[in-house]
């Protein structure tokens, strides 16, 4: 039986996103900013014939600088985020959340076994998502097979891997299955429980 949040838990998970929200309003700065050397850049090139080449590497080092500083915010951003989401699955409201993880991965394999007659292993191996195991003489694909499985998913799942495997076979062949339609609104279902799941 499922117990609700703790206050401090939600203040927790409030405090994270509130960072994240920070953290996009730099990135938005920072995009801004390279917006803007990019038009210099331009501007320089329209407006004379013969462009300074200190100016124009200084205008290069500033773009690469202001690159370098998206990227380390965007990463920071990711793992921010991801901190968010692993809080969210291990509260109350995870419960709905490990559902559809294993719900999206089900139909995934279904889908894919009725549109390529291929199983779980070349899925594996086409896909490079999930690793393949020799075992006795036999491939397996132990994470993978976790993921089909309420009782044995893992604590904190890879539900990006999760999204990857669902676009990965929806993608794959242009074949139809009594699935597909099933898996679309069960992808799109996660994808808003992830990334629009509000705490109470």
């Amino acid at each position: 039986m499922s117990t609700k949040p703790t206050l401090t838990s939600n203040k927790k998970i409030l405090t994270e996103l509130e960072l994240s929200r920070k953290k996009v309003e730099i990135l938005e700065t920072a995009m801004q900013d390279l917006t803007d050397e990019l038009h210099f850049i331009h501007k320089q090139f329209q407006n004379s014939e013969k462009v300074s080449k200190d100016l124009f590497l200084e205008a290069i080092n500033d773009i690469i600088d202001e690159l370098s500083f998206t990227g380390k915010t965007i990463r920071a951003l990711e793992n921010n985020i991801n901190t968010v989401i692993d809080s969210v699955f291990e509260g109350d409201s995870g419960h709905a959340l490990r559902e559809m993880v294993v719900q999206v991965i089900t139909l995934s394999l279904n889908h894919w076994e009725m549109t390529t007659g291929s199983s779980k292993i070349e899925l594996a191996e086409e896909s490079h998502i999930w690793k393949v195991h020799l075992d006795k003489g036999f491939f397996r694909v132990r994470t993978f097979d976790r993921y089909l499985s309420l009782q044995n998913l893992p604590a904190k799942p890879r539900w990006r891997d999760v999204l990857r495997t669902a676009r990965f076979v929806l993608t794959y062949s242009e074949k139809n299955s009594p699935v597909k339609e099933q898996l679309r609104q069960s992808l799109k279902k996660l994808q808003d429980l992830i990334f629009q799941n509000k705490v109470s």
